[in-house]
C-alpha cells in the first residue's frame, strides 16, 4: 500500500473537532403585511380589542348589519412583536364564535388601511367562523322578480295584440 494512502486513511480515523451547525440566516421581519387596497392577504394572530356592533345600512335603512372589528396581534419567529393587523367583518348574521385572545387565521382584501374579512378559521376553538350576507338569496330573489314581471307583460301584450288583431264580431260557424 502506499504510503499517501496509510496517511489518507489514518487521517479519516482521527476525530474530527466537532463544530456546531451555522445558526438558520435571520430573516428580517416585515413591518406589516402588503396593505395595497384589493389586494389578498393571509395573517395568523391573536385576536385583541374585539367590538362586535349593529349598524344600519348605507344602502338601504330597513337593513341592519352586524360587524365585528378586531386587531390580530403578530409576532415573528423571535417573539418580537410586530405591527398589529385590523380586522373587519360585515354580515347580517355570524356564523361561529370569536373573542378576545383567540388564535384566528384569516384571508381577506385590503381596503382603506383595514384587511376586509368574510370569513375566518379560529385555531382555539377549530371552529370556522364566517359572515352570512344572504347575497345570493337576494339576487334569486330579485332574478324571480324580473322573470315574473316579463312573463305577466308578454301574457298582457299578447292579449292586447289578439284583441286588436281579431275581427269583431267573431264569424258564426
Amino acid at each position: 500500500m502506499p504510503a499517501d494512502a496509510v496517511e489518507s486513511r489514518a487521517q479519516a480515523r482521527q476525530p474530527q473537532a466537532w463544530t456546531p451547525a451555522p445558526p438558520p440566516r435571520a430573516v428580517p421581519a416585515q413591518a406589516g403585511p402588503m396593505r395595497h387596497a384589493g389586494e389578498g392577504c393571509h395573517v395568523i394572530g391573536v385576536v385583541r380589542d374585539f367590538q362586535p356592533r349593529r349598524e344600519r345600512s348605507m344602502g338601504n335603512n330597513d337593513i341592519e348589519m352586524e360587524s365585528w372589528h378586531f386587531r390580530i396581534e403578530r409576532h415573528d419567529a423571535s417573539g418580537n412583536r410586530l405591527a398589529p393587523v385590523p380586522v373587519e367583518m360585515r354580515g347580517l348574521t355570524f356564523v361561529g364564535a370569536l373573542s378576545n385572545g383567540d388564535e384566528v387565521s384569516v384571508h381577506g382584501v385590503w381596503r382603506d388601511g383595514t384587511l376586509r374579512v368574510q370569513e375566518l378559521t379560529n385555531l382555539t376553538t377549530n371552529a370556522h367562523v364566517r359572515a352570512k350576507d344572504y347575497r345570493l338569496a337576494r339576487t334569486a330573489m330579485m332574478v324571480a322578480v324580473i322573470v315574473l314581471f316579463v312573463v305577466v307583460a308578454t301574457v298582457i301584450l299578447s292579449v292586447a295584440v289578439s284583441m286588436c288583431t281579431a275581427t269583431w264580431p267573431p264569424e258564426a260557424p
